[in-house]
């Protein structure tokens, strides 16, 4: 995610998963509402740290309300340098949000028309400490914990609220999922990729790289603690960094190990999950254009399966007094429709203006003006999110 972009491109290779994509326990029956792409049509949204407190501003300048809205909502409210986690559910205030619930969040935007999708990250790893990249970080929660039931009563909880709810909600229990199983290698689940000479004994299927069998195993579990308390309206979706899979974001060890990152060892299956994605990151100035952030990744994710595709983060870098104009122009004109893209949540708020350098389309009226033609552009990109109904049995 953005806020540890200069570590996912360096490590823009490696997910992978379960090796075997079936399903596991329960057999239950899942019945529900599920987001849905529309054919021909690219679901046009927004990425902001702060919902409520700048979606009207952002309304105003872009001219409607975005289709989907992403954000994050950790299971651990405390971050990474604590013993014990502090577990937040939907109830507790939503990330860079003034004191309103991620519920509230959710109902207020299900009010204006906007489907909430959420990072609701399981593993936080303290990417600003040493440790994290040396194989000894600090992480309260972990997914042998989790496997074992030990925070089955907060999973079920969230489950419960979400279920309240009733509106749609598109939700991943990870965020750039590859960082998460680049550190979970060895037997301590503790250990980066680079860092481990036997990447396969540590944990459950020889055949499969360690890492991305437990983000695999953790997805699924996740999933079946929800439909064991029947929530019919989430839609499931899992995504990576920007450049994943692409040789020319890493250096020669990671290039060579990048098969260990194949999605064909991370995909928990169709059963369990309905969109895919990537983040995309643009260099204004650059050779880090759409292509490059997502071309590899995409045609990774398709050898495994053609879930409809998800970019939750999509930002686009300008420097002070860089115009984005010609790249959101053609990003908006061609580049977006031929990419096979089926929904895109654009980077805009105060946060990543102020700590990354991805500018507020309102201090930027020409770039404002772009961004105000997609609600006239009915043939191709659409404001609202289709919902059918689906059975999916996982026995």
């Amino acid at each position: 995610m953005i806020r540890n972009l200069t570590f996912f491109l360096l490590t823009a290779s490696f997910l992978t998963g379960c090796g075997d994509p079936s399903p596991s326990e329960p057999g239950n029956t899942y019945r529900g509402q599920v987001v849905v792409p529309e054919e021909g049509r690219v679901y046009a949204g927004w990425y902001t740290h702060d919902v409520l407190g700048e979606i009207d501003d952002y309304v105003v300048v872009t001219g409607a309300v975005p289709a989907i809205v992403f954000t994050f909502h950790d299971w651990n409210s405390a971050g990474p340098a604590v013993d014990t986690p502090i577990l937040q559910t939907f109830e507790d205030p939503s990330e860079g949000s003034t004191g309103r619930s991620l519920l509230d969040t959710i109902s207020a935007l299900a009010a204006r028309g906007a489907t909430p999708a959420v990072a609701w990250s399981s593993i936080g790893y303290p990417t600003e400490d040493p440790a994290y990249f040396t194989g000894d970080p600090h992480v309260p929660i972990s997914f042998d914990e989790i496997l074992a039931g030990t925070y089955d009563a907060y999973i079920r909880a969230c489950a419960r609220q979400i279920r309240a709810l009733g509106s749609p909600v598109m939700l991943s229990p990870f965020a750039e999922i590859n960082s998460t199983a680049w550190f979970t290698f060895g037997a301590d689940e503790r250990t980066p990729l680079e860092s481990v000479d036997d990447t396969r004994s540590h944990y459950g299927d020889p055949d499969v790289p360690d890492g991305p069998e437990r983000v695999c195993d953790v997805f699924r579990y996740v999933v079946d603690r929800f439909d064991e308390e029947n929530v019919e309206n989430v839609t499931w979706f899992m995504y990576t960094s920007t450049a994943f899979m692409n040789p020319a974001a890493l250096d020669s060890n990671e290039v060579a190990r990048m098969d260990e990152m194949h999605p064909r060892y991370f995909y928990p299956g169709d059963e369990y999950v309905d969109w895919v994605g990537t983040s995309v990151y643009i260099e204004t100035s650059g050779t880090e254009n759409l292509s490059f952030a997502l071309s590899h990744a995409m045609a990774a994710y398709r050898e495994v399966t053609q879930r409809a595709f998800f970019v939750p983060e999509f930002g686009v870098l300008a420097g002070q007094g860089i115009s984005r104009v010609q790249v959101l122009s053609s990003l908006l004109s061609s580049e977006i429709p031929a990419s096979g893209i089926d929904a895109f949540c654009f980077a805009d708020s105060d946060l990543y203006a102020q700590v990354f350098g991805i500018p507020r389309l309102a201090e930027r009226p020409d770039e404002a003006a772009i961004w105000r033609t997609i609600p006239e552009n009915d043939g191709t990109y659409s404001l609202s999110v289709r919902t059918e109904e689906r059975e999916d049995k996982r026995d």
